[in-house]
């Protein structure tokens, strides 16, 4: 959560103390409003398993329930996309269509046709992905 910088992990631990009795993981995502690794792992399980529409409303429900930003899911995502083994091209076009959704996502774009775009290119990617382990 501090990306390195000392101050920064400091100043969102001393928040986290301040709003909590009781210092957690939980606690400190809560207070920076990040997703908790463990929604983004449940996120992610749904991506790769799930049909779209079950997983448009379980991210749906999460963002509601969570209070979570599209792009925060996005961001969370993409950091855990990196460590994933898949074949090159699947990777690169997933990669390609997160990055083309961070930035129509910085301009207001109406968040619910984004969570479309979100889900559709992980459908997609796990579709392309199974063809090129197939060849």
């Amino acid at each position: 959560l501090g990306g390195g910088d000392m101050r920064k992990s400091l100043n969102i631990l001393q928040s986290a103390s301040m709003a909590s009795e009781v210092l957690s993981e939980e606690s400190v995502y809560l207070c920076t409003g990040n997703p908790l690794p463990a929604d983004i792992k449940k996120i992610l399980h749904s991506l790769l398993n799930d049909s779209f529409e079950d997983t448009y409303e379980f991210v749906q429900e999460m963002q509601t329930d969570k209070g979570l930003a599209l792009i925060d899911i996005v961001r969370a995502v993409h950091a855990e996309l990196i460590k994933f083994t898949m074949p090159p091209k699947t990777f690169a076009r997933l990669l390609e269509a997160m990055s083309d959704l961070e930035y129509r996502l910085n301009f207001a774009i109406v968040e619910r046709i984004q969570l479309g775009s979100f889900v559709a290119m992980w459908y997609t990617a796990r579709q392309e992905a199974s063809i090129e382990s197939a060849t």
